[in-house]
């Protein structure tokens, strides 16, 4: 499969994607560091056959998508954008399916399981979607959870042993 792919986000310095996709696969991927305010023209270019997206531009690529998939929908975010013939731009996160084949993988039972979801800035938002999905009770606490004591922390995560 020869194409054009590659990542786009702020910081990509670290990113281990080129590498990988290099030993598994037989097209070009490239990092794309880049603005915010680039975001919106890379995407309408639309120079690529797919791309995935990190943070945190994960929301932001979701407004350019011509079409969004069911789970981009419910999570609000895009990872992945392939190009269609008609030069679409279609989104997808594969997140959920990616946590929950792990999850299945290593023999987690989560059905009818509680979860407390500590997430600052909103950043696994597929992984909360692959909870609800599955059935489990979800609690989130956000970013005010730094701002409370330890006391009140362990007191609301007993209740939820309950």
């Amino acid at each position: 499969m020869k194409g054009k792919y590659g990542l786009i986000g702020q910081h990509l310095s670290h990113s281990l994607s080129p590498g990988i996709h290099k030993l598994f696969c037989d097209y070009e991927y490239k990092l794309y560091p880049m603005e915010k305010e680039e975001v919106p023209r890379f995407l309408g270019n639309k120079n690529f056959d797919g791309i995935n997206v990190t943070i945190p531009y994960k929301l932001e690529a979701a407004k350019y998508c011509d079409h969004i998939s069911r789970e981009v929908e419910k999570i609000g975010s895009v990872n992945t954008i392939k190009v269609m013939p008609d030069k679409s731009l279609h989104g997808f996160n594969t997140d959920y399916y990616g946590f929950l084949y792990l999850l299945k993988r290593n023999g987690f039972v989560i059905k009818g399981k509680k979860c407390l979801v500590i997430d600052k800035r909103n950043h696994i938002a597929g992984n909360v979607y692959t909870y609800e999905e599955e059935g489990i009770q979800v609690h989130k606490y956000g970013a005010h959870i730094f701002r409370t004591n330890e006391k009140e922390i362990w007191d609301y995560v007993n209740s939820l042993a309950e």
